[in-house]
């Protein structure tokens, strides 16, 4: 195994690490599952880089975070981006993990380049924030190419239930 796939099955292992910790801490707490659109800017790095923009939406079941005093921010969710870059369309679906505002996703990548050819890998990102979040990913495409992307974005949380189901009290 190659040393970029290395990092990448340790990113998913600490994905797993986190979603452990996150059930572990939420036996006795509120669950709110949130569907959460927003948009997403910013710069790849590196040959056929260059500006980005796209969505992403995501569902998440979070730990009720209302009482600061308790353990609030533990959460986990499904990711789906959409973005393009110098005519290049990027489709990334993912699993994710949260710690009060850190967090890792990861999950295959489609890309669909601008001459019609295709390509598939996977990619790692690690996040930051509360509605707005900076964010910097790694994507290792099958083919043996890979590229850096940074940049932010917003989403706007919209509460769907209250409680996950089996996680949360009664």
């Amino acid at each position: 195994m190659d040393g970029s796939m290395k990092r990448c099955v340790r990113g998913v292992l600490l994905i797993l690490a986190l979603l452990s910790l996150a059930a572990a801490e939420g036996r006795s707490q509120e669950w709110v599952v949130a569907i959460n659109p927003g948009l997403k800017v910013g710069w790849v790095l590196g040959e056929g880089g260059g500006p980005f923009y796209g969505v992403e939406i995501s569902l998440s079941a979070m730990l009720n975070s209302y009482d600061a005093g308790k353990s609030g921010g533990y959460g986990f969710g499904l990711v789906f981006n959409r973005y393009s870059v110098n005519g290049r369309r990027v489709t990334h679906v993912g699993v994710e993990a949260m710690y009060r505002g850190l967090g890792l996703q990861a999950g295959p990548t489609f890309v669909r380049e601008q001459d019609g050819g295709s390509n598939t890998g996977i990619s790692v990102e690690g996040f930051f924030g509360a509605v707005v979040f900076a964010h910097a990913e790694r994507t290792f495409m099958f083919d043996g190419t890979s590229w850096w992307h940074a940049g932010f974005y917003g989403k706007l949380p919209i509460p769907i239930a209250g409680r996950l189901k089996g996680l949360g009290p009664g």
